[in-house]
């Protein structure tokens, strides 16, 4: 039995938060590894749970006590089988980039009609940015978009996305290093 129980909060004029809550964040687990989950982690095995986040000095007490607290490790990083019609063959996985980043791969096959680059920061985006438009013509080891990563760094994923009909999609994603 799942019970739900909401909150509703009064505040006085001039007494309201004026941000938004950060006790509260919502993170996506791997719910066979109970670790934060990746962009390589299988979608179906992905929960999103709510976690009360403690503070840094809070953390080893609020273990201690057996209070639930959200995992800081991260899923192994398998890297995917090769799809010969979805795929990312530049740059490789986990390379070091900067400037501006020609993406080349694959996206072709069977019943294509579109597909898109996007990318996010992280090893598990929450946000993803497209690179140019959607792209109707199909591409065999060659360019599938320019990115310009001019005053960007950190880790980022590169996700390819193809549609075919009957709106079936298959992705690619790889891991990279941006630095300045």
């Amino acid at each position: 039995m799942n019970v739900r129980i909401w909150s509703v909060k009064f505040f006085l004029n001039g007494s309201e938060p004026t941000q938004a809550d950060n006790l509260f964040r919502e993170f996506s687990i791997n719910r066979e590894t109970g670790l934060l989950a990746t962009v390589f982690t299988p979608p179906e095995l992905i929960d999103n749970k709510i976690y009360l986040v403690y503070p840094d000095e809070a953390r080893d007490w609020a273990q201690s006590a057996g209070l639930d607290i959200p995992p800081t490790s991260y899923d192994a990083i398998q890297a995917p089988p090769i799809n010969p019609n979805v795929n990312i063959t530049f740059p490789a996985l986990f390379a070091d980039v900067s400037g501006v980043v020609q993406i080349i791969g694959t996206a072709s096959g069977e019943n294509f009609v579109s597909y898109r680059v996007q990318v996010g920061k992280g090893l598990n985006p929450q946000e993803w940015i497209q690179l140019g438009a959607d792209n109707t013509t199909p591409v065999e080891g060659n360019i599938l978009a320019e990115w310009d990563t001019t005053g960007l760094s950190g880790l980022y994923a590169v996700q390819l996305i193809v549609v075919r009909n009957e709106q079936v999609v298959e992705s690619a994603v790889i891991q990279v290093t941006v630095s300045e």
